[in-house]
C-alpha cells in the first residue's frame, strides 16, 4: 500500500512538474538577452534582464490587443454559460422523453471538431456583416461553448434534490425564481468550473480569431503574439516575454478559481 501512495505521488509530481516545463522555459528565456540565449538556450540565465517584458509592456500594440482578448472572452462565456443553464434545467427536471433524445444530440455536437465548421461560418459571418468583429466571434465561441455547458449543468442539476424545488413552489416561487434564487447559489462551484475552462478555451483559441479577425485592431492577444514571428523572427527571448506575458492573464484566471475548480470537478464526478 505505502508503495503504491509513492508511485502515486511520483506520477503526480512528474505531471506537474512536465506540465510546468513550457512556463519555466519561458519564464527563463525572457529574462536572458539574445546574445546569451545564443549560446546557452536551455539553461538559467546568468546575467537576467528584463529588457524584453519591458519591450511588449511599452509596445503600443499590447493594450489593444488584451482588451479585444478579455471583451471576446468575457462575452463569449457569460453567452454560453446562460445559455447553458437556460437549457440545463429544464432538461435536468423533465421527465419526459425529449431530454433523453437532446443529451446523446449535444455528445454528437461536442465530437464535432470546430474546424469542420470554419468555413460555413466564414461564409456565415461574411453574409452577415460580422467579419473584424467581435460580436461575430463573440457568437461563434459561444455557440460552440454551449453545448459543453448544457452536457456539464444538466448532470450538475440532476444531483441537486428536487425537493429544494418544490419547497420554493410551494412558497410561491415560479420556475425563475427557483432557478435564481434555489438552483445558481448551489451551482457555484460547477459555474466557476465551467467558466475557467471555458475561458482558457476561448484566450488561447488561433483558428477563429486568425481568420474572422483579419485587421491588427481587431486581434486577440494570441493571433498577435504570433503575428510577431516575422517582426522578431531571430529574436527568440523577446518572444518568450510575449508569450509569457500572454499566459499570464489565464494563470491568474485559474489561481483565483481553482478552490471551485477543485470542488466543480469532484462535484461533476459523484453526481
Amino acid at each position: 500500500m505505502r508503495r503504491s501512495i509513492i508511485a502515486r505521488h511520483g506520477l503526480l509530481t512528474l505531471a506537474v512538474l512536465v506540465t510546468l516545463a513550457p512556463i519555466a522555459f519561458m519564464a527563463m528565456t525572457s529574462l536572458k538577452s539574445e546574445e546569451e540565449y545564443s549560446g546557452d538556450r536551455v539553461g538559467l540565465p546568468a546575467n537576467p534582464t528584463f529588457e524584453n517584458i519591458s519591450t511588449v509592456l511599452d509596445d503600443p500594440n499590447l493594450s489593444t490587443w488584451i482588451l479585444n482578448s478579455v471583451l471576446i472572452t468575457l462575452g463569449s462565456v457569460l453567452l454560453a454559460m446562460v445559455a447553458g443553464v437556460l437549457a440545463a434545467y429544464p432538461m435536468a427536471r423533465s421527465e419526459g422523453w425529449w431530454p433523453k433524445g437532446l443529451l446523446p444530440g449535444l455528445v454528437l455536437l461536442l465530437a464535432v471538431p470546430p474546424v469542420v465548421l470554419v468555413v460555413p461560418l466564414f461564409i456565415m459571418m461574411v453574409n452577415l456583416e460580422l467579419l473584424n468583429s467581435k460580436l461575430g466571434v463573440i457568437l461563434t465561441y459561444a455557440g460552440l461553448l454551449t453545448p459543453l455547458a448544457t452536457y456539464l449543468m444538466v448532470g450538475f442539476i440532476r444531483g441537486i434534490p428536487p425537493e429544494l424545488d418544490e419547497a420554493a413552489a410551494i412558497d410561491g416561487a415560479g420556475r425563475a425564481r427557483v432557478l435564481w434564487h434555489v438552483i445558481l447559489p448551489v451551482m457555484r462551484p460547477a459555474l466557476v468550473t465551467l467558466a475557467v475552462v471555458a475561458a482558457v478555451y476561448v484566450w488561447n483559441e488561433f483558428l477563429i480569431a486568425l481568420l474572422f479577425l483579419q485587421t491588427q485592431e481587431s486581434q486577440t492577444l494570441v493571433v498577435g503574439v504570433a503575428s510577431l514571428r516575422g517582426r522578431f523572427d531571430i529574436n527568440e527571448p523577446l518572444l518568450m516575454a510575449w508569450s509569457l506575458v500572454a499566459s499570464l492573464p489565464v494563470i491568474v484566471a485559474f489561481l483565483f478559481g481553482q478552490r471551485y475548480f477543485a470542488r466543480g470537478l469532484v462535484a461533476g464526478a459523484l453526481k
